[in-house]
């Protein structure tokens, strides 16, 4: 194998190891029920509120809240202000979430 050949098949596996590891970061987030019931929510609605989840899910809006904010941190989801209220939807921008999404549901 000459060294341009050796330097392209380096860099693909370090893509690889770097998509893996997103992949995981993903499934490790999930693995919570909660976190994956508000996952499973809201690949059916495209956004709620931590009261609008918290009915839903028929849990504490405090508990909601709690891991809405590890789905945020983790790049799951994304949170925006609309008229006062923080809504939550599925970050459709992570390709790697979005690859879940087709796996799991």
């Amino acid at each position: 194998m000459n060294m341009l050949n050796c330097v392209k098949a380096r860099k693909q596996a370090n893509k690889d190891s770097q998509s893996a590891n997103r992949l995981v970061t993903i499934f490790n987030i999930l693995s919570n029920i909660n976190r994956f019931r508000i996952f499973r929510t809201l690949t059916k609605k495209e956004k709620l509120t931590d009261k609008e989840l918290a009915n839903i899910l028929e849990i504490s809006t405090s508990l909601v809240s709690t891991h809405l904010n590890k789905l945020v941190l983790s790049g799951v989801l994304i949170k925006k202000i609309l008229d006062q209220e923080v809504y939550y939807s599925l970050n459709q921008s992570n390709a790697s979430l979005m690859a879940v999404k087709t796996i799991l549901l």
